[in-house]
């Protein structure tokens, strides 16, 4: 038979157990040493997580400063802030301020004296749905992944001035993870104008009227109490009229009509001919009184651009129906039979780079600029409401239009269609 082995002491037996202990002993240290620095590291991760969403939050905010900026000088919208012609639809510039007489600019605000927002949000699709009725982003912005922004004006320091300000979130509901950021900038309110005419026509050049023989009158007293300005000589045979209130002398010298007695006055009375301070080079006269050149005008914020091949009444009405108070008309502007174009509470800036053919029909409320004039027109009807620039000599056609100087039109047209541009070193990102 085998031998067999003797058992193991006990001592023997325990030493794998003691050396078990160890292992495991040192493992819980490791593990738990793991566990510290996985800790920092889920901290590192969720700042990182964080901070990126801090930045697309800025990054929204930004954007509806730029968002904003655009659309307050835009045309009209319609509650989901798409462009739309409807009566019923208004710039964006119309729902969130008011401008008063003098220029002043005021938020519009709600019921509960909060101004009134426009937003938008970021859909899943990449899209974005946006909302103009004065409430901000769409309620969708409050999903903890969706990216949006509201903007709303405050008053500025001064007249002319506004504050626009823009909140951007990643998610807009309060979650522990939500992000939000505060822009703001100031914004300058450009008139249309810089200067008003001081009579109904003004030209940079000579001014010959015949056998074209304009009624001109004066809707406000005038300080120089003229009808015509020019750079160059006057000629328009027998101009007589009255000097100032509501009266009308056309170039042909017969009075079409008043309520003060006739006050018949010599031309020298009503015209300013060889005026230095109108000969300038070309476009610097438009300068004079609408603030830029015409290069710089076409690409200006708020400026529609038209170019028109033939008849340009369809092109102008839509521009003007869609919300444009000042266009711009590339080459020259034809319109061969009747428009009507603007009202006494918003009227048009119409500024032509070419020639200005009119036919009959016309009726036209705001400020007519261009580098000549035709205007074929018939006797009665047919009538400019605020001022002509006359870019050049003046002026061929025929007929007995009424050209009215109206200051109070002029001065609301140059605040109406005003240009918001922003103020440099105004941006903040802190209150």
């Amino acid at each position: 038979m085998p031998a067999v082995s003797p058992a193991p002491a006990p001592r023997e037996r325990q030493r794998g157990a003691a050396a078990l202990l160890s292992v495991l002993l040192l493992c819980g240290l490791a593990l738990l040493a793991s566990l510290y620095a996985h800790r920092a590291l889920l901290a590192e991760t969720r700042g990182v997580e964080v901070q990126r969403r801090s930045a697309q939050a800025l990054a929204a905010a930004e954007s509806g400063l730029q968002w904003a900026l655009a659309q307050l000088n835009a045309g009209r919208v319609d509650a989901a802030c798409r462009p739309g012609s409807a009566t019923a639809n208004e710039p964006l510039r119309d729902r969130l301020v008011d401008i008063s007489a003098t220029g002043r600019l005021t938020p519009r605000l709600d019921a509960g004296g909060t101004p009134l927002q426009a937003g938008c949000a970021l859909e899943a699709d990449g899209g974005w749905s946006c909302r103009c009725s004065g409430e901000g982003a769409p309620a969708a912005a409050t999903d903890g992944e969706r990216i949006a922004f509201d903007v709303h004006v405050e008053a500025g320091p001064s007249n002319g001035l506004l504050r626009l300000v823009s909140r951007g979130c990643l998610g807009c509901g309060g979650g522990d993870l939500d992000a939000q950021a505060q822009v703001q900038l100031l914004l300058a309110l450009a008139p249309a104008l810089t200067g008003l005419p001081a009579a109904p026509m003004t030209a940079r050049g000579a001014l010959r009227l015949d056998p074209l023989a304009p009624a001109f009158s004066s809707r406000e007293h005038d300080a120089q109490g003229l009808l015509l300005h020019a750079g160059g000589p006057v000629e328009a045979p027998a101009l007589q009229g009255p000097r100032r209130g509501d009266a009308t002398a056309s170039a042909n010298g017969n009075e079409t009509g008043s309520s003060d007695s006739p006050d018949t006055a010599p031309p020298a009375g009503l015209v300013a001919d060889q005026d230095p301070a109108l000969v300038l080079p070309p476009g610097r006269f438009l300068h004079r009184y609408l603030g830029l050149d015409p290069a710089d005008l076409s690409r200006a914020p708020a400026v529609r651009t038209l170019r028109c091949d033939g008849d340009c009444a369809a092109d102008l009405r839509a521009a003007v129906a869609a919300g444009a108070r000042l266009l711009w008309v590339e080459g020259d502007l034809a319109l061969p039979s009747g428009l009507a174009l603007g009202s006494a509470d918003a009227p048009v800036l119409l500024a032509v780079q070419g020639q200005a053919r009119l036919g009959p029909g016309i009726a036209l409320h705001g400020l007519l600029a261009a580098a000549s004039l035709r205007w074929q027109a018939r006797s009665g009807g047919d009538f400019i409401r605020g001022a002509v620039l006359v870019d050049g000599d003046c002026c061929e056609g025929s007929g007995a239009p009424a050209i009215e100087r109206d200051a109070a039109l002029l001065r609301r047209l140059a605040w109406q269609a005003g240009r918001y541009v922003p103020v440099l070193g105004s941006w903040r990102d802190y209150e």
